[in-house]
């Protein structure tokens, strides 16, 4: 097994760490998990997942922009944008 899962989104995470519990194994003592996105699924009980946290807002923001660009002007509106985020430590990974 890896020491670490990291998933693309914190219901994956939550989900990942249901079935490996199935197994016997322990988060966090076994293995650590991380998600992505700090985001609260309706109907799934929070399992303390350590996330890393987007801006939704401006992630949002940034991708009607582009889109907006591209319909003004085809072919502008390209490239990378970097939305800043963070860690929030929660109670699936092992801090040594």
């Amino acid at each position: 097994m890896p020491e670490a899962f990291v998933c693309n989104c914190d219901l994956t995470a939550g989900i990942l760490i249901s079935k490996l519990e199935e197994k016997g194994y322990r988060v966090p003592e076994d293995l650590s998990v991380i998600g992505f996105d700090n985001f609260a699924y309706p109907g799934y009980a929070d399992t303390k997942v350590t996330t890393y946290k987007v801006d939704m807002k401006a992630m949002a923001k940034a991708a009607l922009d582009k889109v907006i660009r591209q319909i003004r002007t085809p072919g502008r509106g390209r490239g990378l944008e970097i939305i800043p985020g963070c860690v929030r430590w929660k109670n699936s990974v092992k801090m040594k």
